[in-house]
């Protein structure tokens, strides 16, 4: 199992060397992928990861800096299938999505008669609990207060518990509070991927010392000012807190593997 960092950045004025939010899971021969920053789809194929092998794109929130990327992947696809350089068999692509009129704008904004018959996209509504399984990916969402408190119970912004090859993976998306973690935590997490654009890294490391099962690898991405202009110091500074484990800070391009839980002989 592969994670693929797309793009490693919050939503910031252009960074040198950073794009905004998005990152793939790899198991065998399939792809899901987890928000779309504008920069995802060039960044994801270049390097051998071709979206016409996604099996479903999860957003965490309808920000642009997570799914400004949404056309362009779109429009992506549909080149690469024209151009016969993936011959895969297409199936409509689910795009799980607190908002699906994100997908309506996309197709609007490109013309939705330019995917008739190559690989049209499904918008799926994020609710709490789980929202797939398709036996190699499961992904449980949980809503999160990043966008605050609905007054008609239509939460906007999730997180999600991700199960595959026998390990857990937490994806936090945009918090309000690192506390919002704990039920997430309650059971075994061998990766969290953090997001480090609304808290200072290392004060989020020490309150996830605290939580139920402390993760096995702690990965921030999603990164704000403290990484932007003090990368030294924040790395420096949160290693300190987070000593003896393993940690890492997402960087476009970065790849993470994770070994599958062996069977039992």
């Amino acid at each position: 199992m592969k994670i693929f960092i797309c793009g490693s950045a919050s939503g910031t004025e252009p960074v040198k060397g950073r794009h905004h939010s998005a990152w793939i899971l790899e198991s065998g021969n399939k792809l899901y992928q987890f928000d779309a920053g504008e920069n995802s789809v060039c960044q994801a194929y270049l390097n051998g990861l071709s979206p016409c092998r996604l099996q479903a794109l999860f957003n965490t929130h309808p920000h642009f800096d997570h799914i400004g990327g949404l056309p362009h992947l779109l429009w992506t696809i549909r080149k690469i299938i024209n151009k016969k350089w993936d011959t895969m068999d297409m199936v409509p692509l689910p795009v799980y999505t607190p908002d699906p009129q994100i997908l309506e704008h996309a197709f609007a904004f490109l013309g939705h008669s330019e995917f008739a018959g190559i690989r049209d996209a499904t918008a799926v509504k994020i609710r709490d609990g789980v929202i797939f399984d398709d036996g190699t990916v499961k992904v449980e969402a949980f809503h999160n207060r990043h966008l605050g408190i609905p007054e008609d119970g239509n939460w906007k912004s999730f997180s999600f518990r991700i199960n595959c090859e026998g390990k857990t993976i937490v994806d936090s998306g945009d918090l309000h509070s690192t506390e919002e973690l704990t039920e997430m935590l309650n059971k075994k997490c061998d990766l969290l991927m953090m997001e480090s654009g609304h808290h200072h890294p290392w004060e989020s490391a020490e309150k996830l010392l605290a939580m139920p099962n402390i993760p096995e690898k702690l990965l921030f991405r999603h990164h704000g000012r403290d990484i932007i202009n003090r990368y030294e110091e924040t790395v420096s500074r949160t290693r300190q807190v987070w000593s003896g484990q393993e940690l890492f800070f997402a960087e476009d391009g970065m790849s993470l593997y994770i070994l599958a839980e062996k069977s039992a002989s």
